[in-house]
């Protein structure tokens, strides 16, 4: 479920992958690092929009 909220949808495939594994290795070191992993997904949409 948190996967699936957190990643973005609209970014590349290759950026999208590693947004999901950071957000997974983080979840599952440490669920507190939620924020963390919302940055992730923030830092993800930011970078499609420059990168188009």
């Amino acid at each position: 479920m948190i996967i699936a909220t957190l990643s973005p949808s609209k970014t590349n495939p290759i950026v999208n992958e590693l947004l999901v594994f950071t957000v997974v290795t983080k979840n599952v070191g440490n669920l507190s690092t939620l924020n963390s992993s919302y940055t992730y997904y923030y830092l993800g949409t930011i970078l499609h929009n420059f990168t188009g």
